[in-house]
């Protein structure tokens, strides 16, 4: 799988369930492997580039699954808190790349990934991207 589609993955899983049950005990287990793609060694540029990848393709992931479920569609607030999750979850992720970069550096690199993915507006969503990053940080001191 992608990164990022673990949790899309059981997010889905959760939305499309009839019943929960309860188990004490786990049923899964992490196993870490060093020669993971989560895992590699990168710079903060080639981790900034890797995790923006990511950020595109579970945002879309996401609206296009949330469509097709009717509370989703009367609810715009909880389809919203949901995307705001999986960003925030992304950025925190990005957290170390992005405090190592200048955010000129960091805009360059979301402007590069997102035109290649062929983004709609893919200045836009960079200069969104920087803003919001420098207020996070912001907001954290």
């Amino acid at each position: 799988m992608k990164t990022a589609e673990d949790g899309i993955f059981s997010f889905e899983i959760i939305c499309a369930a009839k019943n929960f049950l309860h188990i004490p005990q786990p049923l899964y287990v992490q196993r870490l492997n060093d020669d993971s793609a989560t895992r590699l060694k990168r710079t903060p540029e080639q981790d900034l580039i890797f995790r923006a990848k990511t950020l595109l393709n579970s945002a879309d992931c996401l609206e296009k699954f949330m469509s097709g479920i009717k509370i989703f569609n009367e609810s715009p607030n909880l389809r919203l808190r949901v995307l705001m999750f999986f960003l925030e979850v992304q950025l925190g992720e990005m957290q170390n790349s992005l405090l190592n970069l200048t955010p000129a550096a960091v805009y360059k690199v979301f402007l590069r990934e997102f035109s290649k993915s062929k983004a709609l507006n893919p200045a836009l969503l960079s200069i969104l991207l920087v803003m919001l990053n420098i207020r996070r940080n912001e907001l954290s001191k």
